[in-house]
């Protein structure tokens, strides 16, 4: 026995506790590996003292020896250097740990289930976090974001800040926003840097703009470079530093190559006193987004007061019809804006709308005011 037991030493899998008797004891090198054997297969009563001592340990301490050691096993099974049974040991108690990443998980998970013979490890170990996210995006596909936390709850791993930054996405849209926000705040923590673009967003609905513009700036700073467009709209829309946002947004279409931003990049020139090929430009713009979600856009324009640019999109002999079957409110403010009213207009809008076509009319005379201040 004492051979066998000095084999092991020789490995690393267990070291000696020297005692004042000729019998010295031995326990398994990792002492947290050693808690989780008698988690697993003591009698209830150490189940138990183990359980409270690992809840102790994970108070008091922080998960950097932790980590560590998860670093050091994932390099052994790299590289080859365990065998299946000393693997599964450890690979069992760290996949469930809150201090490593999902992607840690993973990968552990695969490289000790290469190591099975048998095929038993599929038992042992959980299911992978990229296995469990394709049910969690397929909720959120289906909008049923309270079953979509639940199983988001189950994920232990938090190294990351992958799970914080999910249950705030999902907090966000049930409206949840100080539960939203604390967990982005969490996932920022552990170095979550979509979690900080996405809290701007929250502060920015939340009307926190000033705390929005710090959040998108940090983000920045981290290459986040959806919070440069982000940021450009949130100074256009405060109509604050206008050769700012243009920067940012033309580094943003330089940096990634993504034309998708065309609406904003035209609304922000336009804003800076920018008025190269506008209609050419607009023209693109309903082409490219077959005419939907156009209305963001197209009022902005009539904020900024190129009244007759949009005139001549609802009036395009391509598209001018399409918008105006879309946006019929929006057509008939348009030429109220633009004076052009012959035809009898006022008198064939249908009065069950004109209150609203009035109110479109007053908030863009407001807009247009507000921007003039600049």
């Amino acid at each position: 026995m004492a051979s066998y037991l000095k084999q092991l030493e020789q490995y690393g899998i267990v070291e000696i506790v020297p005692t004042e008797k000729r019998n010295h004891l031995y326990r398994l090198t990792e002492r947290f590996f050693n808690m989780w054997l008698i988690v697993t297969q003591g009698n209830p009563d150490q189940k138990r003292r183990a359980k409270y001592l690992t809840l102790f340990l994970e108070t008091w301490y922080d998960g950097g020896e932790l980590r560590g050691v998860a670093e050091k096993h994932l390099a052994e099974l790299r590289e080859g250097k365990l065998g299946y049974d000393k693997a599964m040991v450890l690979s069992k108690g760290l996949v469930h740990s809150k201090y490593i990443g999902v992607d840690e998980r993973d990968e552990i998970i695969d490289l000790t289930q290469q190591l099975d013979p048998g095929g038993l490890s599929e038992s042992e170990l959980p299911r992978k976090y990229v296995e469990i996210w394709k049910e969690i995006e397929q909720l959120r596909v289906e909008e049923k974001f309270a079953d979509a936390l639940i199983k988001i709850e189950k994920i232990d791993n938090e190294g990351d800040g992958i799970k914080f930054f999910l249950k705030a996405y999902c907090l966000n849209t049930l409206k949840q926003h100080k539960e939203s926000e604390t967990n982005y705040l969490k996932a920022i923590e552990k170095g979550s840097v979509g979690a900080v673009n996405n809290l701007a967003c929250l502060y920015e609905k939340l009307g926190r703009t000033e705390e929005a513009e710090t959040y998108y700036q940090k983000a920045i700073e981290k290459e986040e470079w959806e919070a440069l467009v982000n940021l450009a709209v949130l100074y256009f829309e405060t109509n604050k530093n206008p050769k700012i946002a243009l920067q940012y947004i033309l580094e943003y279409l330089n940096k990634t190559g993504d034309e998708s931003k065309t609406e904003n990049i035209v609304l922000i020139e336009i804003w800076n006193g920018i008025f190269d090929n506008l209609d050419k430009k607009g023209e693109r713009i309903i082409q490219d987004n077959k005419g939907e979600d156009l209305e963001w856009f197209l009022t902005n324009l009539l904020n900024l007061e190129p009244k007759q640019l949009v005139l001549n999109l609802f009036e395009s002999p391509e598209h001018g019809k399409m918008l105006q079957d879309r946006y019929e409110l929006l057509y008939y403010a348009t030429r109220i804006l633009a004076q052009k009213t012959e035809d009898n207009l006022l008198l064939r809008i249908p009065p069950e709308v004109m209150p609203t076509v009035q109110d479109i009319v007053e908030k863009v005379k407001e807009k247009q005011a507000f921007y003039a201040t600049r």
